[in-house]
Formats: structure tokens, sequence, C-alpha cells
């Protein structure tokens, strides 16, 4: 099956941290490429995904309606010893194609004007946070964190290969609607996200709801 999308929306800012740092400025940066475009990784994609087509499953499961199973989502993402039927991509940022020869233009004719730093800046915010001592209601010293993050209203997308189709796309498109939340801090306000899979540009998570409506 092809042309089948995975669309993804945040609704808040948000924080896909590549682990590292900028300079001394930022304790915790974002994902991003030579352009400043950011993207999300398809590894972390998959597994967030995967948890959430586990929550499906026992939200299933709890209804005594057993229509979806482990063998199910362990053939559809894969296992430890097999990969699975699902191959995921990184999500570019919506636009990426067509931005990107442009930027590699401006970069050329207007570095002065141009750069990664200025692209990354048009589309992230710098946050700030520290713990604070519970006893005191005081900073804990050396916890001022610097935060990079992405601004809310960002769309990413990615397209999703593999011979999928049946329950597998069902599950994979209700695990794309009950995805609520990614990144770091995201049981923290950051990171709320609205996630859909498209096939062929129809909303095929809208339609997987449908069907599971009409079944109950």
């Amino acid at each position: 099956m092809d042309k089948l999308f995975i669309n993804l929306k945040l609704k808040s800012p948000t924080l896909i941290g590549s682990g590292e740092g900028w300079g001394s400025l930022i304790d915790t940066d974002i994902v991003y490429d030579d352009l400043g475009l950011p993207s999300f990784p398809a590894r972390r994609l998959k597994g967030l995904l995967r948890e959430s087509a586990l929550e499906v499953m026992e939200m299933f499961d709890a209804s005594e309606s057993n229509l979806f199973n482990k063998d199910i989502i362990d053939h559809l993402f894969g296992t430890p010893q097999k990969a699975g039927a699902a191959a995921f991509c990184n999500l570019n940022l919506e636009g990426y194609a067509e931005a990107q020869p442009w930027l590699e233009w401006a970069f050329d004719k207007y570095s002065d004007l141009v750069s990664t730093e200025t692209v990354i800046d048009t589309l992230t915010e710098i946050r700030q946070q520290t713990a604070i001592d519970g006893s005191t209601g005081t900073a804990k010293e050396s916890s001022l964190r610097t935060l990079r993050l992405l601004n809310k209203g960002l769309s990413f997308a990615g397209p999703v290969d593999g011979n999928i189709g049946g329950l597998e796309l069902d599950l994979l498109a209700l695990a794309c609607a009950n995805l609520r939340h990614v990144g770091s801090s995201r049981n923290r306000g950051l990171g709320e996200v609205s996630c859909l899979l498209t096939f062929e540009g129809e909303d095929w998570t809208s339609k997987a709801l449908r069907r599971v409506k009409g079944d109950a």
C-alpha cells in the first residue's frame, strides 16, 4: 500500500529533543537539519505509536471487544527479533520539499541575512525552567535549564511504507487518533498534538473511528 501518510500538528509548544544543547546558551535543543528545519525522528514516532496502539488494545479489552491483540501489534510494529510490517519515516515540516531549494538559494545568495539560526528562530521559542525546593519554596541551586521549543501550530507529515491493510491499518489509524502528547515534558503542558493517518489524501483515522462505532 502506498500514499499512506501520518500527519501531526502541534497544539502547544513542543520539545522534540536532540539529546544535545546549543553552545552554552541552550541546555536542551530540538532536532533540525542543516537548513534549520525541524523534523520528527522515525524511531521516536514508531515508539510513541506502538505505545498508543497498546493503549487502544487495552481500551477494547476493557469494553470486552477483543478486536485487536498483541500479535497484531507485534506484526505491525515489529519485535526485537523481527521487523514490523510498517516502515516509518521521519516526519518533515509541512512544505519542506518546496522550502528546501529556496532556503539553499537564500543561504548562498544572502548569507549575511539568512542562516540556519534565523530559520530556527522563526519556528521556535526559548523557555527556561527550574526545579523548586519543596521545603523552602525557592529554586534549587544550579537547576535552571534553557529549552528550545517548536512553536504551536507547526504541522509535520511523512509516509508509512509496507503492506498494511485490514485490522492493522485500522489499528494504526486509531493509534494516531489516540496519540495526544509527544516529546520531552509532555506531562507538564508541552507537546500536545493531534495526529491522523491519511491514505491518498483521505482521512483514514476518521473512517476507522466510524467503523469502530458502527461495530460497537
